[in-house]
């Protein structure tokens, strides 16, 4: 059966992780990358994105974005002509953070040949003693689809060392709870369901939610 869309716009919040584009060499195009943004660049997003007193998207705080992704291209010595992101893939190791890529290569050798349990619908990562990240899907297909990127993203957080503490279950539970915590603000989603947010002095967190069931959640430390 043939269906009419009425013609209109949608506003997105969008944020941008390549401050100089536009001073860029031309012909380049724009693409789609499988990249998960670092721990810091979706909290700058998380904690700038909700809505006005009007009901309205709020923009993204731009300017922190881009102060993070600096802070990201500058921890790896790299110097992007654009400050995109995406140069962190395009670039070959410096000599002198060989010991740090070392701590990292070893850590995303180990996360390869992990794969989701039975039935798992989540992950809490932590490094060190230290948890930084909570991801929960409502389906473990979900999470299946998802589960390399939000482990590729853990090497942006690995330090040079990592003291030997290990996490215990109940301070997991325990970090994915400050969102009881935090304040937080719901709307309607900008195709279907529900979007919220919860900001506190510990955490970030936003997620999607459909017919009151859980689609995502991201909880992202500060």
């Amino acid at each position: 059966m043939p269906v009419l869309l009425t013609p209109g716009t949608t506003p997105v919040p969008v944020a941008c992780v390549e401050s100089g584009r536009w001073h860029g060499e031309r012909g380049r195009t724009f693409g789609r990358s499988t990249q998960r943004l670092p721990r810091n660049v979706r909290r700058a997003v998380v904690q700038s994105v909700g809505l006005t007193d009007y009901g309205t998207p709020r923009h993204v705080n731009q300017s922190e974005v881009w102060s993070q992704v600096d802070h990201v291209l500058q921890s790896r010595l790299i110097n992007a002509d654009t400050n995109s992101l995406l140069e962190i893939g395009e670039h070959a190791p410096s000599e002198h953070i060989d010991a740090r890529l070392t701590t990292v290569d070893k850590a995303v050798a180990i996360l390869r040949h992990l794969r989701p349990l039975p039935g798992q619908t989540g992950v809490v990562i932590a490094i060190g003693g230290r948890i930084i990240n909570a991801e929960l899907f409502d389906r473990p297909e979900t999470l299946a689809t998802y589960w390399d990127e939000v482990l590729a993203a853990i090497a942006f957080d690995v330090p040079t060392s990592i003291d030997g503490s290990r996490p215990s279950i109940s301070r997991a539970l325990r970090f994915v709870r400050q969102v009881l915590k935090a304040g937080g603000e719901s709307n309607d989603g900008i195709g279907v369901g529900t979007e919220f947010r919860f900001n506190s002095s510990r955490v970030a967190a936003q997620g999607l939610s459909f017919e009151n069931q859980l689609v995502c959640l991201s909880v992202i430390a500060a």
